[in-house]
């Protein structure tokens, strides 16, 4: 199915809105920075793991191996050529170590790979093995950024790394695709049975707590924004603005697209592909690089600039690469 520029707008709407809210909410003092944490507990501990899931389990398609090969190792190849690919234009632009070099490259080159995607695949597509691909496909840009991602932005690896890799959200991925495998699919199970019955309320609870996900994350990254752009300390650098936009909403666009027509791969995992190509960079390396010794300073601008573009370059590139990849 090929969507068309203004169908692919009207998908992100909702999406945009979130975010507008989340940033007025802020604003006019509805969702103080007090409530955020207690919202991240829920939304990470809760909330995301059970949408996970709720992807994962009961889907058909994931019980294939090339759907559970093929998107883990495209997650983390494709963020480390980011990560490779930023830290070039990094240094060709000037940026020094200690002075936004590392951040740059890191927040560049990750992209926007969960609360954004997931609602504009559902739109498009209404396909779960698509969306269950997603998740899978997301479990190598984690192990990439825990692993590649640290060691690129703090210099070294510390052995804590590995123990971000067993956070709830894949706990989850791992617990489902267990969980796929062995209870045997909604087809071939007797329909008033108990063990039916109690299977289906188990999921129709995860998928309901599954739906608070995607909206609370959205209205927290508008709330983040809101509190960044009121920084008075916060300065543009034209550069970092410019280099940055150009690497994550230009450069490696044609070079994801590139790779999904090209490549031998599973439909869905192109269609994943495509969808990320046409990201902005995630709100993940802000606290990163406050965490790691980076720069925040270069991290909120490279964040900041490539999400508002987003707005403009993501019904480009979908529409772009639909006609190649479908």
């Amino acid at each position: 199915m090929i969507a068309g520029f203004q169908v692919i707008s009207i998908a992100l709407v909702p999406v945009y809105l979130f975010i507008l809210g989340g940033f007025i909410f802020r604003k006019i003092g509805w969702l103080n920075q007090r409530s955020d944490e207690s919202l991240l507990k829920l939304q990470i501990n809760v909330f995301y793991p059970a949408l996970i899931f709720s992807y994962i389990f009961r889907n058909e398609a994931l019980k294939s191996p090339e759907l559970l090969i093929f998107p883990p190792l495209v997650g983390f190849l494709t963020i480390t050529l980011g990560f490779g690919v930023a830290f070039v234009v990094a240094k060709l632009i000037g940026l020094q170590q200690g002075k936004g070099l590392r951040t740059f490259a890191f927040t560049s080159g990750i992209y926007n790979y969960g609360f954004i995607p997931i609602p504009l695949i559902d739109a498009l597509y209404h396909s779960q093995s698509t969306t269950g691909t997603l998740m899978v496909h997301n479990m190598g840009i984690e192990l990439a950024i825990w692993t590649v991602g640290i060691l690129l932005l703090s210099g070294n690896f510390g052995s804590g790394a590995w123990k971000k890799l067993f956070n709830p959200p894949v706990i989850a991925l791992l617990a489902g695709l267990l969980l796929n495998f062995l209870v045997p699919g909604q087809g071939n199970l007797k329909p008033n049975s108990f063990f039916a019955q109690f299977l289906d309320g188990i999921f129709s609870t995860l998928q309901q707590l599954g739906r608070c996900a995607i909206p609370i994350a959205l209205i927290l990254v508008g709330a983040s924004i809101r509190d960044l752009i009121g920084d008075e300390k916060l300065k543009f650098d034209w550069k970092v603005v410019t280099y940055g936009c150009g690497v994550r909403l230009f450069l490696l666009p044609i070079l994801f697209l590139t790779a999904a027509v090209l490549l031998p791969l599973p439909h869905e995992l192109k269609i994943v592909m495509l969808i990320q190509a046409a990201m902005p960079s995630g709100m993940f390396p802000i606290i990163m690089a406050k965490h790691y010794g980076g720069s925040p300073h270069t991290a909120v601008q490279v964040v900041i600039s490539t999400t508002f573009l987003s707005i403009i370059t993501i019904p480009i590139w979908v529409t772009i690469g639909q006609h190649f990849v479908g």
